[in-house]
């Protein structure tokens, strides 16, 4: 996962590629053990993105077809005002896009080793 940041635009890249997001082969909401939703994971073509420590919208594609979001912030943000506001967001994002993009690979794999006769 990488952000980059260009004045007062903040581009979060996760490692889920929008081929597996397509699919849709696991729920895109992750629970803990208790099975309480801890973090969802949503795709908005063309619409707003969003972070929090609880989720993310991804509203683009990067460069190297992985789901991002982009946001727009106020004219004038600075890079610290940036890491503060979004730091627990990104942290998130860090932990819970792995765990997504591991599970769907896995339903694949699965899906595929199912098929393998055909």
């Amino acid at each position: 996962m990488r952000v980059n940041v260009n004045n007062n635009v903040i581009a979060v890249i996760t490692d889920i590629s929008l081929e597996v997001a397509k699919k849709n082969l696991i729920d895109p909401v992750i629970y803990d053990d208790k099975h309480n939703p801890i973090y969802k994971i949503e795709v908005n073509p063309g619409g707003k993105g969003a972070l929090s420590k609880y989720g993310l919208v991804a509203n683009t594609i990067s460069d190297d077809g992985n789901l991002a979001v982009v946001i727009v912030e106020e004219m004038g943000i600075t890079v610290d005002e940036i890491k503060q506001k979004y730091g627990k967001a990104v942290i998130a994002a860090k932990q819970y896009c792995p765990l997504y993009a591991n599970a769907a690979a896995e339903a694949q794999a699965a899906i595929d080793d199912a098929f393998a006769n055909n």
